[in-house]
């Protein structure tokens, strides 16, 4: 799944979207996401605007490096 993610963040780049944004979108269970995001290369993560919800609250996004 977490190849999947990534793909999808990518294409939102630089932006970040939330957990449960994140889950919503690619329809799979926030618990599941929130498992295969941890630190990994290849995601940021910080407390920033969600580009879907415009909460601020914890999000990730794709990074390069």
């Amino acid at each position: 799944m977490l190849a999947h993610v990534l793909d999808f963040l990518a294409a939102y780049y630089p932006r970040y979207m939330c957990i449960p944004c994140l889950s919503t979108l690619i329809v799979e269970a926030e618990a599941a996401v929130q498992d295969s995001l941890a630190p990994t290369l290849g995601l940021d993560f910080a407390t920033a605007d969600c580009i879907n919800c415009s909460r601020r609250r914890r999000g990730a996004r794709f990074t390069d490096g």
